[in-house]
């Protein structure tokens, strides 16, 4: 198969995503299953499936529904990417080094790429109907339909636009809004799927879930941090609008304390992917 000889996953997590697509795109068009897998095996650090691994981890979700979660949760995000990456939206060239997703398959596969991935990580969790109790498999597919879609990123980023063009008020607390559901979206189903996979009480699940929000903020402003600072200072959908990078900083390291409402467990599996932030956020510290 092209899509798996020209962009070979690297790593036992790269071959899960891709096996449970392979399995899950049965009959789909050459051409079309390329150009999905270009974008969800191509280079990036997994970070939302690996957190999805970590908590199953600490709950104790067995490991293939988990992998089956990571692999829903990398699609999604893929998705996001392509679409992202349109002329109609940020139009960008390249991708972490490669060319992006139309500037390679053209700009009407990719929207189809990206659409394609969208549906495909909901019927990923429907696939585990039988290995979980169907209200459980029926709360995740609800959670990932509401990170990914008009009430998530899709909505984070429409409220990036309209802040962009002016057509909203800026202020830092509707920024992080913004970040919050475009970004942090993402984090939250990532820490809250394998709870509610696993059974987790409720209390245990909202929680996560507020870190999880938070976390995308802070990687968020982390993403801003690595910019030219002084080239965006005009830009009402970019940290540098509010404030200095030193304050950007403050306020993102304020979003990493975990809090006390976590398990030790957790907090031991999390504390891994704190630490990565922390030094996202430290890029370019004097």
């Amino acid at each position: 198969m092209k899509s798996e000889s020209s962009h070979a996953p690297v790593t036992p997590l790269d071959s899960a995503i891709a096996r449970t697509a392979r399995e899950a795109l049965r009959g789909a068009p050459a051409r079309l299953e390329e150009s999905m897998f270009y974008s969800l095996l191509g280079p990036g650090k997994r970070i939302r499936p690996r957190l999805i691994v970590a908590v199953a981890e600490a709950v104790g979700l067995e490991s293939e529904i988990a992998l089956n979660l990571a692999a829903a949760m990398e699609m999604t995000h893929a998705y996001t990417l392509v679409h992202d990456d349109l002329p109609a939206m940020d139009n960008d060239d390249l991708r972490r080094g490669r060319p992006t997703n139309h500037k390679v398959y053209g700009e009407g596969l990719a929207v189809l790429a990206g659409d394609a991935l969208a549906l495909l990580a909901p019927d990923v969790i429907l696939g585990l109907r039988s290995r979980l109790p169907a209200e459980r498999v029926l709360d995740l597919t609800v959670a990932l339909l509401e990170a990914s879609g008009a009430r998530g990123v899709i909505a984070g980023q429409a409220a990036e636009m309209d802040l962009a063009t002016a057509k909203a008020s800026g202020n830092s607390a509707a920024l992080f809004e913004i970040f919050r559901l475009k970004t942090g979206a993402l984090f939250r189903a990532s820490l809250t799927l394998p709870a509610i996979a696993g059974g987790v009480d409720a209390a245990i699940i909202a929680a996560l879930g507020k870190i999880g929000d938070d976390l995308g903020i802070a990687f968020q402003i982390a993403d801003d941090l690595e910019d030219d600072f002084m080239a965006k200072k005009s830009d009402p959908a970019h940290i540098a609008a509010y404030f200095t990078p030193a304050a950007a900083r403050s306020e993102a390291e304020r979003r990493l304390d975990l809090g006390n409402a976590l398990p030790p467990k957790l907090r031991e599996n999390l504390a891994p992917f704190i630490e990565e932030l922390r030094k996202k956020i430290a890029i370019g510290t004097p």
